[in-house]
């Protein structure tokens, strides 16, 4: 081979040695995030007109559908909101048929399943007023029928009240395979139960006490024929709790207390870093978590990221996937905080997940699409 050649040759060996694999460019690709567009305000309350971030978001549908219908929740609202989802806009639902309302004007509580529970929060109790809604899953029973989960926090307020309505675990029958709601509100199931699983759990000793060491349920996701509830707080030698309950059981038609379960058969424990609790929990094919993470306060040195818990049960070590970040301000100039994760498609080497804001408002919908292996 002439000499000139031989060092072309070698020269475009180097090159290409040097180029990043097809595999890192598409890493590199899918690890861009997408905001979406927010054409029309939700989530506004009625008594400010004041438009709020999102705590809780879960949608029907599955990939590919052109338009997915989506239940979406703030913190200081009673009720939910109808949105719809398209690859680029989360547009929101005219009232009253884009909105699901689970705490009345004037509500007593009547017919909430179970018994309401004994809290003993740091300052003087509240009334019946919003859900402090956190959590929200959508899963399909043995029958095939369709149901929406909202969880409140089950917490003392920031200020030390205890509130019962936020203690209440929800749901409803969704109108359809594609429709959250009809023309007239559904029926609206009501349970306190969620409180008893809280206080059967590993975590029992710390229901009640002020929200920042409190139990506080952040997220909840449906695996099966139980629910699952993500705690920010308390955190215990580097773990967070999430706690399970029977929905039989959280659902059933008396004012009896939750069946017993032992502690450990409630409770899973899951090893994150320093100061980290559970922000967000959404189901995985297959029998798994997916889990978003944040600081258990305000902690500026815990980031927000994202885990994949391949089975939920005793202590486990989830997969670390990526940093949620955005450069976006939340409406008070700190940091944003992440609060909600939905999957909006799985596959074997792919997750495509909707993160949403709490502090920002609408919600900032960003989709992530992120590389995992087997």
């Amino acid at each position: 081979m002439p000499k000139s050649a031989d060092c072309l040759l070698g020269s475009l060996i180097i090159l290409v040695a040097a180029m990043p694999s097809l595999s890192v460019l598409r890493s590199a690709e899918l690890a861009q995030p997408h905001k979406l567009l927010t054409p029309n305000h939700f989530a506004t309350s009625p008594k400010d007109k004041e438009p709020r971030g999102v705590s809780g978001m879960a949608c029907l549908g599955s990939h590919g559908d052109a338009e997915r219908q989506c239940l979406v929740v703030n913190d200081e609202e009673p009720f939910g909101q109808v949105a719809r989802l398209t690859v680029d806009k989360l547009i929101a639902a005219a009232p009253p048929q884009g909105q699901v309302t689970f705490i009345r004007d004037h509500d007593t509580a009547e017919g909430v399943l179970g018994a309401a529970p004994d809290v003993h929060c740091p300052d003087t109790p509240k009334g019946f007023e919003d859900l402090d809604g956190e959590g929200v899953a959508f899963a399909r029973d043995s029958t095939g029928q369709g149901y929406v989960y909202v969880s409140g926090s089950h917490s003392c307020s920031r200020n030390g009240h205890f509130k019962p309505s936020n203690y209440i675990l929800a749901r409803f029958k969704v109108d359809g395979p594609d429709s959250v709601r009809g023309n007239t509100e559904p029926v609206i199931e009501r349970t306190w139960r969620l409180s008893d699983a809280l206080h059967q759990s590993e975590a029992g000793d710390d229901f009640g006490k002020a929200k920042t060491i409190g139990t506080n349920v952040e997220g909840i996701a449906v695996i099966g024929d139980r629910l699952y509830a993500g705690l920010r707080t308390p955190v215990r030698d580097g773990h967070a709790y999430i706690i399970s309950a029977r929905i039989d059981d959280l659902f059933a038609p008396s004012h009896t207390l939750l069946k017993s379960e032992k502690p450990e058969d409630r409770s899973i424990r899951v090893r994150l870093p320093e100061n980290t609790g559970i922000r967000d929990l959404a189901a995985l094919k297959g029998g798994g978590l997916l889990i978003l993470t944040g600081p258990t306060q305000d902690q500026p040195e815990v980031g927000y990221r994202l885990y994949r818990l391949a089975k939920p049960a005793g202590e486990s070590e989830p997969q670390f996937l990526r940093e949620i970040t955005t450069t976006t301000k939340g409406d008070d100039g700190g940091r944003a905080k992440a609060e909600t994760v939905s999957v909006l498609d799985e596959t074997d080497d792919k997750l495509t997940v909707l993160i949403l804001y709490d502090n920002i408002n609408e919600g900032e919908p960003t989709r992530y699409e992120i590389p995992v292996s087997p």
